[in-house]
């Protein structure tokens, strides 16, 4: 459009010129030549203006953040960029917001970075569940191993090394405590009246992992004071351990489990009694110790309660043959 006006400023200053040029000017020229004039001086105008309009975009553009595009030409750092960025974290979900086709050099430099940096990570992430992810189940004794260095300020391992001797150490204070733990006798590990049986030569074979025993209340008023000698049973008021003369016996028994097959808050406490132990024999540091002795009293309290709750315990025991509800002072609040 300026060259245009400035076409018809040409031709009109050329024609001026022309009748200038005439030896004789007639009133018609003279008149022509007024027009003539006042039309440039209007030309003149508009130059001027759309010179300035041009001069003030060219700055506002020059003024605008730009960023370099990978080959030529460049993008605005406007609502194409933006429309670009959201896309672009969508990774590709929502629709194209540039109309670019496949042409690569219509990304921008720097977004082509970060497209290199995070499309790795996007990758991954779909692909998750094709990978095999090692998952260690919790609680279990190489955790518990792990916890106990972890409190002496050893390194974690990844298998129980039993020619390691400071591995061996630590799963030997570990089993110690489960065994000291379990041999106390738990609601979990308890059974009453568990029949035993003897064999063809009177004997009742009692296997190592049987903790505790005793002949069940109630049964035969106590005529046995049994134990265990040479893993079989062995009666102390009979001094023998020849039961031909009975078909059974029944024995209220505890037992020891594996440490996996524990409840979890007994691992816990197990794990932490051994955290004490190893801290106490492998390092000279009171503080450490009386800090351990205070996560162990902690993990006993959850112990207790745990037990409180599964073995429903009162100060009025549990006769044989009686089913009785204990105390409960919460119930009268629903009257």
């Amino acid at each position: 459009m300026a060259d245009s006006i400035r076409e018809k400023r040409s031709a009109a200053a050329a024609e001026v010129a022309a009748i200038m040029n005439n030896e004789e000017i007639s009133d018609a020229d003279f008149k022509r030549a007024e027009e003539l004039d006042a039309e440039i001086t209007s030309l003149d105008s508009e130059i001027e203006s759309k010179t300035e309009a041009m001069k003030a975009n060219a700055e506002r553009a020059l003024a605008r953040p730009t960023i370099e595009i990978a080959g030529a030409g460049r993008m605005n750092d406007g609502s194409e960029l933006d429309s670009f960025m959201r896309w672009f974290r969508s990774s590709g979900k929502q629709e194209r917001a540039l109309n670019t086709g496949d042409d690569p050099q219509v990304v921008p430099t720097v977004l082509a970075d970060e497209m290199i940096r995070k499309r790795a990570a996007v990758s991954a992430v779909r692909q998750m569940p094709a990978v095999s992810v090692v998952n260690y189940e919790n609680d279990t004794e190489l955790s518990a191993v792990n916890t106990i260095l972890g409190a002496i300020g050893q390194s974690p391992i990844t298998q129980l090394n039993y020619d390691n001797p400071e591995i061996s150490f630590i799963f030997n204070l570990l089993k110690d405590a489960n065994i000291d733990t379990q041999a106390e006798g738990w609601h979990f590990n308890t059974e009453k009246h568990v029949a035993f049986t003897p064999d063809s030569n009177g004997h009742i074979a009692i296997s190592n992992d049987v903790l505790q025993l005793d002949v069940s209340d109630g049964w035969a008023v106590r005529q046995y004071d049994v134990v265990r000698r040479d893993g079989r049973l062995y009666d102390k008021i009979k001094h023998s351990d020849d039961f031909s003369s009975i078909t059974s016996i029944d024995l209220d028994v505890v037992k020891l489990y594996t440490f996996e097959n524990l409840p979890i808050p007994f691992r816990r406490y197990i794990t932490y009694r051994a955290s004490t132990k190893a801290a106490t024999q492998l390092v000279a540091n009171p503080n450490l110790v009386k800090l351990l002795q205070g996560q162990e009293a902690l993990a006993r309290a959850s112990l207790m309660e745990y037990e409180c709750n599964q073995g429903n315990h009162s100060m009025f025991g549990f006769p044989e043959n009686t089913v009785y509800q204990t105390y409960q002072p919460w119930r009268n609040l629903r009257r």
